[in-house]
């Protein structure tokens, strides 16, 4: 492997950008270095252009040139930063592992420890630790590193395998909402972040075209028209860019016969075979039988939805999927409250998503669910009825629905439930003490904010207690006074409502609360659970139930102070979901300092930490903080991890506009020591 200097790679950098040829001599003026230092530069930078599969021109009294092929020079110009020193930057533990990786699988052959050390700048000792992670992390995908005295390592593994973890390598590095500018190479987030990004990027990208990809999905529609979400259809992109760039090198994949079988049977695999014709025309390629069967695996995990579905020939045991979809409607829709059609609706798109579930169980295809905490958090009502469905289906089926397809199922009872709420206008009672004249003032003003609102009567709590009906017929009570009902939700406004009595009344008609979830609003029980939703991902079950104790005292303290001093209940869910995503960056901080430092907290410490932070947020949002002398102390003592903290705080502060003091960082710093 050639190795270009820094004033090679500079060199190479300006022909490719020149538009007409230079002479050895002009170059010489330009490094400060003789004519002949520059013919030999240049006789290295051509090996090193060749052997990447380009040509460097020349002409006797005209200089040389590269040729300008935009595709090729986009191309060329990532291998020249592939080739960069990785010694410009500082790489964490994690990042060293992703290029270890990267090179043994660019490696044709064996590939020695020393020379991946030499690549990286580093030393040998660290090289061998990092392999053993290394090794670690392969297995994760089936790859095996193999080792052999002398000549060093390889990666071995199914070529399905090897496929799937370029992917997932190359998403990694990657800014999803940018996705296709990143596979053509325009500006990312950071140098360090580009380069190891470029280098991973030249497997694919030398040889594929996204657009050509993005053409070749596209004329699939020819055959059925379907629909794919925008995340899934980046993802399917850069799968079938790495599956035609394998392929093209020889690198065929092998499928069972008996999968590739059952594939051929389902619609997808038609429009697998109309984008396979099409990358055959437009990559001069064959595609065998197996890589159309893997491109609709593919399009089966990409959420393909068809416009026109079939009925399809599931396996049934003792009842059809209809039948099953209509069991486990039917054991929740006393507890749906939504009229007869949106329950038909319901069960037609629980159908639709079952149907693919059941192709995707057949041929192994996990099915993740990127917005399950999300909807735990959330949805808390709509999750555990779609757990009473699971429940259903695993009776009907004897398959154990996933966490993650509960979460997908959770999601269409929450639609429904959403749709009917909103479409419906809510039937009010209106309890008020001070009289008839300022009673209906209160309901010309509720009528005229609220038009979605049907103000059935006023009432008065001498009168309520005598209602013969009782309120079967009423979805909430507005009172003046403060009152409790058993199975009806109640809203306590002012006579002469405000402006935030309001609000909260169009909370709850707008996201269609529930009375449990408006009295977990009442209490702070609201934010509690949010947290211990997420907390479940830091620490252990057995663990939690004290966890819950204590940060319930906390939520307390929180919740009656937004009461006192900004008198809205709004802020507890603000609260709840800013403090939430700040525990995400607190677990990505956690994550880093483990793999860089090999620093790791006790389950105590841990949710300590955890607590500290919920008590913080407070001060972080009003500016009052504690002075701490110790700060540069910290920082020359631990100047690593003061480093690491500094970075993910310096986050968080800018992502939500807190005010995130340094005297934190030591604060932080002394649960890691």
């Amino acid at each position: 492997m050639i190795e270009l200097t820094q004033r090679q790679k500079q060199i190479l950098n300006d022909l490719l950008y020149l538009n007409t040829p230079i002479t050895a001599k002009d170059i010489s003026l330009k490094f400060g270095v003789s004519v002949r230092t520059i013919r030999y530069d240049m006789d290295h930078i051509e090996s090193w252009v060749e052997e990447k599969g380009h040509k460097l021109l020349k002409s006797k009294g005209k200089g040389v040139w590269i040729e300008k092929k935009s595709r090729k020079m986009v191309c060329l110009s990532s291998q020249i930063k592939s080739n960069e020193d990785w010694d410009d930057f500082v790489l964490n533990k994690e990042e060293r592992i992703d290029l270890i990786q990267l090179f043994l699988l660019r490696s044709s052959g064996y590939i020695t420890a020393q020379t991946l050390a030499d690549h990286l700048r580093i030393s040998r000792t660290t090289i061998m630790k990092d392999l053993k992670v290394v090794k670690e992390e392969i297995d994760k995908y089936g790859i095996s590193l193999a080792s052999k005295q002398k000549n060093g390592y390889v990666i071995e593994g199914n070529e399905s395998d090897i496929r799937e973890y370029l992917v997932n390598m190359l998403l990694k590095y990657m800014n999803r909402k940018s996705l296709f500018q990143n596979l053509t190479h325009n500006q990312r987030k950071s140098e360090k972040e580009e380069n190891i990004f470029d280098f991973l990027n030249e497997e694919v990208s030398t040889l594929i075209n996204v657009d050509d990809i993005k053409k070749a999905i596209k004329s699939g529609k020819y055959v059925y028209d379907f629909w794919i979400p925008d995340a899934s259809y980046e993802s399917l992109i850069v799968h079938i860019a790495v599956n035609i760039n394998r392929l093209i090198k020889g690198q065929n994949i092998s499928l069972a016969k008996d999968k590739v079988e059952a594939v051929r049977t389902y619609e997808e695999y038609s429009i697998a075979e109309k984008i396979s014709e099409t990358l055959e025309s437009l990559y001069s390629v064959t595609l065998p039988e197996e890589e159309i069967a893997n491109i609709t695996i593919h399009l089966l995990s990409a959420d393909l939805k068809l416009r026109e579905l079939a009925e399809d020939d599931f396996d049934h045991k003792l009842y059809t999927m209809w039948e099953i979809v209509n069991q486990m409607v039917g054991a929740i829709e006393d507890s749906l409250n939504i009229n007869s059609l949106k329950i038909q609706k319901l069960k037609e798109d629980i159908y639709k998503h079952l149907k693919l579930n059941y192709k995707k169980y057949n041929l192994g295809i996990n099915n993740e669910n990127p917005l399950l905490e999300q909807i735990k958090t959330k949805f808390v009502d709509s999750f555990l009825l779609a757990n009473r469905m699971a429940e259903v289906y695993k009776k009907a089926t004897g398959v154990n629905m996933s966490e993650s397809e509960i979460g997908y199922i959770a999601l269409h009872v929450e639609a429904q439930k959403d749709i009917y709420m909103k479409n419906r206008r809510r039937r009010a009672l209106i309890v008020c003490t001070t009289g008839a004249g300022s009673a209906k003032i209160l309901a010309n003003r509720l009528r005229n904010s609220f038009p979605e609102l049907d103000i059935v009567d006023i009432t008065s709590v001498f009168e309520l207690e005598d209602r013969v009906d009782g309120l079967k017929d009423i979805d909430l009570v507005i009172s003046t006074v403060n009152l409790s009902l058993k199975d009806t939700p109640v809203i306590k406004i002012s006579p002469l409502a405000d402006k935030e009595d309001f609000g909260l009344l169009k909370e709850f008609l707008i996201e269609s609360k529930s009375l449990k979830s408006l009295e977990q609003m009442e209490t702070g029980q609201y934010i509690l659970n949010s947290l211990m939703g997420i907390l479940g991902k830091f620490v252990s079950v057995m663990d939690l139930a004290t966890i819950r104790t204590e940060l319930g005292f906390a939520i307390d303290f929180f919740h009656t102070s937004a009461r006192v001093s900004e008198q809205n209940r709004m802020a507890n869910q603000v609260f709840s979901q800013k403090l939430s995503y700040v525990f995400i960056h607190i677990h990505e901080m956690l994550k880093e300092i483990e793999n860089t430092l090999d620093v790791r907290l006790s389950e105590e410490d841990r949710w300590g930490l955890l607590i500290h932070i919920t008590m913080a947020l407070p001060r972080w949002e009003s500016r009052e903080y504690n002075v701490e002398s110790e700060i540069h102390t910290y920082e020359i003592n631990y100047r690593e991890l003061y480093g690491i903290v500094k970075k993910h705080m310096n986050i968080i502060k800018e992502k939500y506009g807190l005010d995130v003091p340094k005297e934190e960082i030591v604060y932080i710093i002394r649960y890691l020591i």
